[in-house]
């Protein structure tokens, strides 16, 4: 493995220019600072893993995460894949303060404000498309408070990273999926979660463009939010499929997937055309008894694993991310296949 000394020789500098860019510190011409990362870069360089440990340690260093997991469990696999990632990172002795809220602007101002007087050395969020949270990421990177976004995206903004799917993609391959297993011409509803967050309207957007470029044979009936809760998705499920007999399929392009399909097996519905997202069980569960035809699995582990990483990169080893835009692939979960998720 390749030394600061032979770092400093290679760039054709000393090693305490090369300790100051690998630390971040002091000031370093940006021509010297590029080759020495470039070097890095080639040869993989990676600090003293315990004596790294022991200077991040005495920084004391505490990763905020806000994630709209208050009546959504598929965040719970998001959480599990940020614990286990600072599991393996646990010899730093990074801590993490989590918050779980609600499509609720105010609530999500109030927690960005709460963790930044906490002295949170990284947030990672599930923001709502809202100028007033590009604000105040803006903020946040003005006083070198780095921002991971997860999950959900929001345009324009400050933040240094996205981790998460590519929902205009897994909307549109929604819609090639409705096409694929519907024949004839067909009226449908679309169950969203929330025109709040960008993830869900960029899935609304995709399904919808597909089907207007490809798919004349499907006809979009409506859009209902259910603000991701399964209790309000079985209500204003029930009551659509109740007043719309003529529909045929429905996309539900956020979570409270279980209240909505418990409505369509309670109304003994079996010709119904049923795209969701997500591998929860009791998604699985509704596929296995084929109220569900297919989802489209987003990796919610992957998520939480890979934001922690991004984190852990930047702020121990300062590395930014190689890529803007961190997509996890979208998986397609029928019937027939369910043995590989559960395997």
């Amino acid at each position: 493995m390749i030394t600061i000394k032979e770092i400093a020789e290679l760039v054709g500098t000393s090693r305490g220019t090369v300790d100051r860019v690998i630390n971040n510190r002091g000031n370093v011409k940006p021509e010297i600072k590029e080759k020495v990362l470039n070097i890095i870069e080639k040869y993989d360089y990676k600090p003293n893993k315990a004596g790294l440990a022991l200077v991040t340690k005495k920084k004391k260093l505490t990763i905020g995460v806000i994630l709209f997991s208050k009546h959504n469990p598929f965040f719970i696999d998001v959480i599990n894949g940020m614990m286990t990632k600072l599991k393996e990172a646990e010899d730093y002795g990074i801590s993490m303060i989590r918050k779980e809220i609600s499509f609720d602007l105010e609530e999500q101002k109030k927690a960005i404000l709460e963790l930044k007087e906490k002295n949170i050395s990284c947030l990672i969020i599930s923001p709502l498309d809202s100028f007033e949270i590009r604000d105040l990421i803006g903020e946040l990177y003005n006083e070198n408070i780095p921002v991971i976004t997860v999950n959900t995206d929001i345009k324009n903004s400050k933040r240094l990273a996205y981790v998460g799917s590519d929902y205009y993609s897994a909307g549109s391959i929604a819609a090639g999926l409705m096409k694929l297993f519907t024949k004839d011409k067909i009226k449908l509803g679309i169950i969203l979660g929330s025109k709040k967050v960008l993830c869900h309207t960029e899935r609304l957007a995709g399904f919808r463009d597909t089907i207007k470029k490809n798919y004349k044979n499907l006809e979009i009936i409506a859009v209902l939010e259910n603000n991701d809760d399964d209790n309000k998705s079985y209500e204003i499920t029930k009551n659509f499929i109740n007043n719309h007999k003529e529909i045929k399929a429905l996309f539900f392009a956020g979570a409270g997937v279980a209240g909505g399909t418990s409505a369509i097996k309670d109304a003994n519905l079996k010709d119904m055309y049923v795209i969701t997202f997500d591998t929860l069980s009791s998604t699985i569960n509704m596929l296995e008894k084929g109220i569900i035809t297919a989802t489209i699995d987003q990796q919610p582990f992957m998520q939480g694993y890979k934001s922690i990483e991004v984190a852990i990169d930047y702020l121990i080893h300062h590395i930014s991310p190689k890529k803007e835009l961190n997509y996890l692939k979208s998986n397609i979960i029928i019937k027939e296949n369910i043995g590989e998720i559960k395997g």
